[in-house]
C-alpha cells in the first residue's frame, strides 16, 4: 500500500521538473502533506525520477501522463486567451487611468482546486475567476455615468472560455488545500461548511480528516 511519504516524493518531483504553480492542485496537495509532517526523502533532490521508489514512480507516472495527455494543449489554449484578456485590462487601466478598474485587475483571482462548498461542481476546464463583475459607474449630481463596463465583459468573457465567475466579497478559499468555500449565504438555509481560527479558514473536507487509506486511494 502506499504511504503518504512516497506520495509525497512524488508531487515533490512533479512540481520540480514540471514548473507545477502555486495555484496548481498539484502543488495545493504537496503542501497539504508538508503540513501534515512528510517531507521529500533525499532521493528526490537530484531531480531524477528513476531515483524513486516503486510506488513513489507509480504516482509520479501518473501525474506526468495526465500533464502530457491531450488534455494538455486544451489547457494551455486556455490559458493563453485567460492571459489575452488580462493584457487587454492591463491596457485599459494604463489608458485610462482609472484607479477603479485597476483595483478590478488587481483583485482579479483566479483557482484551480475547484469547490468545497457542499452542493457545487467544479467546472470542466478547472478554473474559477471571483472578482467584482459589475461596470464601474458614478454619480453626477442625478446622472449616473458608466465610466467602464471592462468588468462585465471580462465576465462574459470567462463565461464564454467555461471558466466559472463568482463575487469576490462572497468567496474565500481554505488555507489548507485552497478549494473555494462561500461566506455569504446564498439561500436562508446556508450554513457555513468551513470553520475559522487563529487567522485561517478550514473548509469542511479538511477540518475532519478522511480515513488515511481513503486518502491515499483518492489522491493517488
Amino acid at each position: 500500500m502506499l504511504d503518504r511519504s512516497a506520495i509525497c516524493d512524488a508531487y515533490y518531483m512533479f512540481a520540480s521538473l514540471y514548473h507545477a504553480g502555486q495555484f496548481s492542485k498539484e502543488y495545493a496537495y504537496f503542501g497539504r502533506l508538508i503540513k501534515l509532517g512528510y517531507k521529500p526523502g533525499l532521493g528526490v533532490q537530484s531531480q531524477d525520477p528513476d531515483r524513486l521508489d516503486e510506488s513513489a514512480r507509480e504516482v509520479y507516472d501518473r501525474l506526468v501522463a495526465n500533464a502530457e495527455g491531450p488534455s494538455r494543449a486544451a489547457r494551455e489554449k486556455l490559458a493563453n486567451k485567460v492571459a489575452r484578456i488580462i493584457r487587454f485590462v492591463e491596457y485599459e487601466v494604463q489608458k485610462t487611468k482609472n484607479w477603479q478598474l485597476r483595483s478590478f485587475v488587481d483583485s482579479l483571482q483566479l483557482h484551480f482546486n475547484g469547490y468545497a462548498e457542499p452542493g457545487y461542481t467544479d467546472p470542466q476546464c478547472g478554473i474559477i475567476a471571483t472578482g467584482n463583475w459589475n461596470a464601474i459607474t458614478k454619480w453626477e449630481g442625478a446622472t449616473h455615468t458608466t465610466l467602464s463596463k471592462t468588468p462585465e465583459i471580462v465576465g462574459r468573457l470567462f463565461d464564454k472560455l467555461g471558466i466559472e465567475t463568482e463575487w469576490l466579497d462572497e468567496w474565500c478559499s481554505c488555507s489548507d488545500c485552497g478549494k473555494l468555500v462561500r461566506t455569504s449565504p446564498d439561500s436562508m438555509s446556508w450554513t457555513p461548511s468551513y470553520t475559522l481560527g487563529d487567522g485561517e479558514l478550514i473548509c469542511c473536507e479538511c477540518k475532519e480528516p478522511k480515513d488515511s487509506n481513503d486518502e491515499l486511494d483518492d489522491e493517488s
